[in-house]
């Protein structure tokens, strides 16, 4: 499964369509029913892929956050910064990276930058936990 291919497609195409059903997905409506401006939503997961998407009021995919145990290999993962770091530095990506302590837990990410997405890895406590892939832009 080519999952970056998924990103900018409206949630109606017929590739969103087909994995969806053939998982079952349920996708959910999120909408500002406070009336303060908020735009609407649409979001979808696949638990055992361990996958979520997100899409815009537009029904646009702009989001899809991947969780460390999920067993697709369709990116690139990294078990360390200087990893990925190096990854973008031999493959010409311009890159951003940081790290902070949030509620007693260290983390460290890095955003890799392609063409038209963007691949932003965290690190929890020096492991990888989640992956997120982003329409540039989003």
């Amino acid at each position: 499964m080519d999952i970056i291919s998924l990103l900018g497609k409206k949630l109606k195409s017929e590739s969103i369509i087909e994995l969806f059903e053939k998982y079952g997905v349920d996708v959910f409506y999120e909408y500002d029913r406070l009336n303060e401006n908020i735009s609407d939503k649409y979001s979808a997961s696949i638990d055992e892929l361990g996958l979520e998407f997100s899409f815009n009021s537009e029904q646009t995919l702009r989001t899809i956050f991947i969780k460390n145990e999920s067993p697709l290999e369709v990116i690139v993962r990294f078990s360390t910064i200087e990893e990925a770091e190096k990854y973008s530095n031999e493959n010409a990506l311009s890159f951003k990276k940081g790290a902070v302590e949030f509620l007693g837990t260290f983390r460290e990410w890095i955003k890799l930058f392609y063409s038209n997405y963007s691949i932003h890895y965290e690190f929890q406590n020096s492991t990888l936990h989640m992956v997120t892939l982003e329409v540039v832009g989003a």
